[in-house]
């Protein structure tokens, strides 16, 4: 319960502050945006998780040291999400230059299995061929050692 108000109190405070980003204000201006704008929000949420917790905290039964936990863990994590989230977000966007920050990220083609398993036939024809002539005979294949490991046999690859 604790580490999921933690983290969505943390997501709430960093989508602000990416938002306020993307406007156009600095790193710094917008993680001390999100951290006054999202202060309200963040300890309603916290508090009303404390005051749910306070009747089994103070109870004299056997889950009230798991209420106390869980109330010590809700006031760390609320301390950390306003103080110290906003500082960790203006550290990381601080270092990217804003001129090579985009709001698209441009998808990178990804080879699918087949097309790698034709470059690795490929490089293999290719290192056979360099032995057979660098030795003017054809290329034996050499036996498996046992450190070529199953994954790799299964894949076609023979230790060289």
């Amino acid at each position: 319960m604790c580490m999921g108000v933690a983290t969505a109190n943390s997501i709430l405070v960093v989508s602000f502050a990416r938002e306020r980003l993307a406007e156009g204000a600095d790193a710094l201006t917008a993680a001390v945006d999100a951290g006054f704008g999202r202060f309200r929000p963040v300890l309603m949420t916290a508090l009303a998780m404390i005051i749910g917790m306070a009747p089994m905290a103070l109870s004299a039964e056997q889950n009230a040291p798991l209420g106390r936990a869980v109330i010590g863990g809700l006031i760390c994590s609320t301390i950390a999400t306003l103080f110290f989230v906003p500082v960790v977000f203006k550290l990381v966007h601080s270092r990217v230059p804003r001129s090579s920050r985009s709001d698209t990220v441009e998808a990178q083609p990804v080879a699918s299995p087949y097309e790698r398993a034709d470059s690795h036939e490929r490089r293999r024809a290719k290192r056979s061929d360099a032995v057979e002539t660098a030795t003017g005979r054809p290329a034996a294949r050499r036996p498996r050692s046992a450190a070529c490991s199953f994954r790799r046999r299964r894949r076609g690859h023979h230790c060289v």
